[in-house]
């Protein structure tokens, strides 16, 4: 270690020859030392140090002069804070500053950050106007996607695209003529299907409405008293005698609806009950999620039901009746004879 301080010790009083001090040893002024003879240096300009018997140092530049040097405990003491190239990786640049691993993390920044892809959008699968929707291949793949249980149905009269579909719809169940009754599949035209869906989710994300009582579906006839093929026959059409709410509230057709002579939406209403089932009439017709709507307004047939359906080109809800009239009328109409 000795031997390696006075190197170091050397390179140092070399430097303050040509000038330079070393910081807090200020080597002697150039003036008053005498340069050897020429020749007198050896051929590399070698240096010799010398210890002696004392602990002082006198370095030999064989080509400059005699020069003291400082004890061999300081020298010892200076070498500690030369820092040398080892102390260095070998391949980091000079200049090189921490890498990011060594930096230490704040004790509450908390674990550290992942970027993961971000998921695709979940949110519910818009639902096109039935109109817009093609029979077929197109409907089916878009009921699927929508979540509705269905099989296609083999050839049906007056059915272009019939399926066969098990509720519950977008939640909300469907129970044939009581609210007793089980709930069974329905035949029907895939584009009733889309309807069906459109009106769930909006029976339940509005009214809290999840069950429905209808009248029937399908049914190949005529219109009562006429030659016209019902859109029932094409299995798009559907008869509904009432609603009822998650929370057990009914609203019923036949003892609910107020009849007015309104030909339009909105429908006045007289109470709570009437006042829903009127904007329920008048959402599907607003919405074109059905293109005929028709409630008791419109004539004694209807006192009972609604009868909504996907007439192609139709955007209709009318009313025959004068205010506060109510037509003679069987609790349930015999819904095996068509009325529209």
């Amino acid at each position: 270690m000795r031997r390696i301080s006075w190197c170091l010790l050397l390179a140092a009083w070399i430097s303050a020859c040509s000038g330079d001090e070393l910081p807090g040893h200020p080597g002697p002024p150039n003036e008053g030392h005498e340069l050897p003879p020429d020749g007198a240096a050896d051929e590399d300009g070698a240096v010799e140090i010398d210890a002696g018997d004392s602990d002082v140092l006198v370095v030999r530049d064989s080509g400059l002069r005699d020069v003291p040097a400082m004890d061999a405990r300081s020298a010892d003491a200076v070498a500690t804070d030369v820092v040398t190239p080892r102390d260095r990786p070998v391949d980091a640049p000079a200049e090189a500053g921490p890498s990011r691993m060594d930096v230490p993390r704040p004790a509450d920044a908390g674990p550290p950050r992942v970027d993961v892809p971000r998921p695709l959008d979940t949110g519910p699968i818009a639902v096109p106007i039935p109109a817009a929707v093609s029979p077929g291949a197109a409907c089916h793949a878009l009921i699927q996607r929508l979540g509705v249980r269905f099989s296609v149905a083999g050839a049906t009269r007056g059915v272009v695209d019939p399926v066969t579909v098990t509720p519950p719809i977008e939640g909300v169940h469907y129970r044939y003529a009581s609210w007793t009754a089980a709930e069974r599949p329905m035949l029907m035209d895939c584009r009733l299907a889309v309807a069906l869906v459109r009106m769930g989710r909006e029976l339940r994300g509005r009214w809290n409405i999840d069950d429905v009582q209808h009248l029937g579906v399908y049914n190949y006839r005529v219109i009562a008293g006429g030659t016209r093929l019902s859109q029932h026959a094409y299995a798009m059409a559907i008869d509904i005698a009432g609603f009822r709410s998650t929370s057990r509230t009914t609203y019923s057709v036949l003892s609910d609806f107020v009849e007015t002579s309104a030909s339009s939406c909105p429908l006045p209403a007289s109470n709570a009950v009437d006042r829903t089932l009127k904007e329920i009439a008048c959402w599907m017709y607003d919405s074109r999620t059905f293109n005929i709507v028709l409630t008791p307004n419109y004539n004694a047939l209807h006192r009972d039901h609604y009868h909504v359906d996907l007439t192609a080109g139709s955007h209709f809800v009318g009313a025959e009746l004068p205010e506060g009239v109510d037509p003679p009328h069987s609790p349930f109409y015999d819904f095996l004879i068509d009325d529209d």
